[in-house]
């Protein structure tokens, strides 16, 4: 079955996504004063660390290093070229592009934060628009030609022409 070509799941998604964003927008902004004005040196140190070990968390779980362990595969290897993907980079683009301007918004992309992303390879970030400036986030245009092509040179899937009738 081929959803992405219904006209209504397609603009549900959209309109999804949307108030999604603006709910980012709208925590941003909320939240605007409280790391810079608010919070005293202990707590902004508490905030740090999350704010660290969550990205190291989220970027390792979009690599498939266990699977690749799991398979028997070198897994240096195969992680290296996982990372390297099109399709990872952009999709670690995407997640990354809002964070980081967000965190710099708020004042949380502090000197400590700043050295860990750096050594995330993730300031490339740091000056793209925040949520509130631009809250959709638009696709790294790399993935988007490599998913047109993709599905350029691909049929539909296997069994799955019933389905859409």
């Amino acid at each position: 079955m081929q959803l992405a070509d219904e006209p209504l799941i397609q603009d549900l998604i959209g309109r999804v996504m949307a108030d999604e964003s603006r709910h980012v927008a709208f925590g941003v902004l909320s939240l605007g004063d409280l790391y810079t004005k608010e919070m005293s040196a202990t707590e902004l140190g508490e905030r740090e660390e999350f704010i660290i070990d969550a990205t190291v968390l989220l970027r390792d779980r979009l690599r498939p290093t266990p699977v690749f362990e799991r398979l028997g595969w070198d897994a240096a290897v195969w992680t290296d070229w996982a990372d390297t993907t099109p399709f990872m980079r952009g999709f670690r683009q995407m997640m990354f592009a809002k964070i980081v301007p967000n965190l710099r918004r708020l004042g949380l992309l502090t000197p400590r934060v700043r050295a860990a992303y750096e050594k995330l390879d993730l300031l490339q970030f740091e000056h793209n628009k925040d949520s509130v400036e631009e809250p959709e986030v638009t696709p790294p245009q790399e993935l988007v030609e490599m998913l047109m092509q993709f599905l350029q040179n691909t049929g539909p899937v296997a069994g799955t022409e019933a389905a859409t009738r």
